[in-house]
């Protein structure tokens, strides 16, 4: 059986993602940051997780030669996909991705350039949409969305963030993921089926669900 370990997961998030990995053939590990999880990662030597004082839900792993990651090193350890939310950090995170070529994963709720997006799909990684690409003023979302290959992308909520219009500003959840479909599938000339039967297949091929 797959193992699976969810680190500072909320009720939500140990309910909902649990559950579908529950169904997908994972054994699934919640650990909130101070459980014994934590230890056991530092005390196996290779990786030490520091917990960022204001925020109980964030964790940085750092290997054992003192090169900061994001979780590519414990992901490439695990042979797992990573998930990566990256904000106004592209260089260091480009960076980190050509010190590790062998991860896989999805920048989810991508916020970069269609440049950046193009760059990371060349090297098997998927890209993320939420809401956002249906705001008026997502220029660089709809941009990068026009032209990944349809086989790279994946939509999202990003809960309880980022509804997309013309629930903008409101709490997100899943209920509203028709909406980011739609707006792919307007861009790329398809039916709002279609996009969601091709991000779907995305999603299960990352995920191997």
């Amino acid at each position: 059986m797959k193992q699976a370990i969810m680190i500072g997961a909320g009720n939500i998030g140990r309910g909902f993602i649990g559950a579908i990995l529950s169904r997908s053939g994972y054994h699934v590990t919640f650990a909130d940051v101070n459980m014994t999880l934590i230890d056991a990662i530092n005390a196996e030597g290779r990786y030490t997780v520091h917990i960022q004082d204001r925020n109980p839900a964030a964790f940085t792993i750092t290997n054992i030669d003192g090169i900061s990651s994001a979780g590519p090193e414990l992901a490439e350890a695990l042979k797992m996909p990573v998930i990566v939310h990256e904000r106004e950090a592209h260089g260091d995170a480009m960076d980190i991705i050509r010190r590790h070529p062998d991860v896989r994963g999805v920048f989810h709720c991508f916020s970069g350039s269609k440049e950046m997006a193009l760059w990371l799909v060349e090297r098997g990684w998927y890209i993320g949409f939420t809401g956002v690409l249906t705001f008026k003023n997502a220029r660089k979302a709809v941009e990068t969305a026009q032209v990944l290959p349809l086989d790279r992308i994946l939509i999202e909520t990003d809960c309880p963030y980022m509804a997309p219009e013309p629930y903008r500003g409101r709490r997100n959840d899943s209920r509203y993921v028709p909406l980011v479909a739609k707006k792919l599938a307007e861009l790329r000339g398809l039916t709002p089926e279609e996009a969601g039967r091709q991000t779907t297949e995305n999603a299960r091929r990352l995920f191997e669900i």
